[in-house]
């Protein structure tokens, strides 16, 4: 059971070990599903599927470690065959955050609607479901106050005629081939997970004219729920669309990469650093429940952030007290005669070769001594 041995299937170099199958060997925790089963779908097509990345299989691990290892300690089982599986190495992504002018940028280029909506979550800080949950009730304008209470919560598609979810059109349904259709996602208006998402955020003050005319172009729309961004039908957005249709697109466009949608909350982080918020009131408007999670983030935009005017006069007052008192004509010495500048001329050059020389040999007479 200890053998390992690296093969070309799998990212990692070690940690597989030999099982029954035909090929005497099985892949270890984390390959990429290559040789997984792929059925043609109602046209023929073949669905080619994208493998998981580190970060979810890392977390599949993580979840099945902690049932298997909980089945141990209630004796369901004698051992728990996760233990002596190697962790995943998670590539440490960068953090992407974006600035002032490319929000701007992101808002010129979405249109009115969508521009309201990215600078709630790029200033606010809130979270993409908790926008979408957002009502009329939620917003004081008088007071430049938001009040998170709920979110939106998606579920994944479902086939009407299976169980199990229904990953793809062409699987064979006892209704027939073009029954086995994906249904519209389903969605539900809940309280946020924990206390900590409970919380009040300031809205910044140039953004309340904004919103108001944003509330009145909802004057006459469909809106049973009473949302402040609903859609055509009065219903909450559905996140992937606005992320495909829209947030995708713009940056492209806009040419800023390696930016999710999920990264406007990094952009009010850096924002609050940049006006010098204690990290504490940070993690109170952000959702945050643990401390250390902020201060990561804080740490890591503080360290990409040029020094501002204060930190620069302090750190020029230090360095001037380090330096060394010199004079324009050079530094002088401990007989408090000043030091004359070298003559650059050839009769300077010739005398000081012929001090070198003589020099040599007077050192050579006393060796000889």
């Amino acid at each position: 059971m200890g053998t390992s041995f690296p093969h070309s299937d799998c990212s990692r170099s070690s940690g597989c070990r030999p099982s029954a199958s035909s090929t005497g060997r099985r892949r270890c925790f984390g390959a990429k599903w290559r040789d997984r089963a792929r059925t043609p779908d109602a046209a023929g097509k073949q669905k080619t599927w994208k493998p998981l990345s580190a970060r979810s299989v890392e977390i599949c691990r993580t979840v099945l470690g902690t049932i298997l290892e909980d089945a141990r300690k209630k004796k369901h089982i004698a051992a728990n065959p996760m233990a002596d599986v190697a962790t995943f190495e998670v590539p440490e992504r960068e953090l992407h955050f974006l600035t002032p002018m490319q929000v701007k940028a992101l808002c010129e280029w979405v249109g009115p609607f969508y521009a309201v909506l990215y600078l709630i979550l790029a200033f606010c800080g809130i979270r993409i479901g908790e926008a979408t949950g957002l009502q009329r009730g939620d917003v004081d304008l008088e007071r430049g106050l938001l009040f998170v209470r709920r979110e939106v919560i998606w579920h994944r598609k479902r086939c009407p005629h299976h169980e199990k979810k229904c990953r793809r059109r062409g699987r064979a349904c006892p209704q027939g081939e073009t029954a086995c259709q994906r249904t519209a996602p389903t969605w539900k208006i809940t309280p946020p997970k924990t206390k900590h998402e409970i919380r009040v955020v300031e809205i910044p003050a140039p953004m309340v004219p904004l919103l108001i005319a944003h509330l009145d172009t909802l004057t006459g729309r469909p809106n049973r729920l009473d949302l402040v961004f609903p859609n055509e039908v009065g219903t909450p957005l559905y996140p992937k669309n606005i992320r495909r249709r829209h947030f995708v697109p713009a940056v492209k466009k806009l040419g800023i990469p390696d930016v999710r949608q999920h990264d406007l909350r990094r952009t009010f982080i850096a924002a609050h650093v940049e006006a010098r918020t204690h990290p504490k009131l940070i993690q109170e408007r952000a959702g945050h429940s643990r401390f250390s999670v902020i201060m990561d983030i804080y740490a890591k935009i503080v360290g990409k952030m040029p020094l501002g005017k204060e930190e620069e006069a302090k750190l020029n007052d230090i360095t001037m007290k380090a330096l060394p008192a010199f004079t324009p004509e050079g530094p002088e010495k401990e007989s408090g005669q000043k030091a004359a500048d070298p003559v650059d001329t050839p009769e300077a050059e010739s005398q000081a070769e012929g001090e070198s020389q003589q020099e040599e040999e007077t050192g050579r007479e006393d060796s000889e001594l």
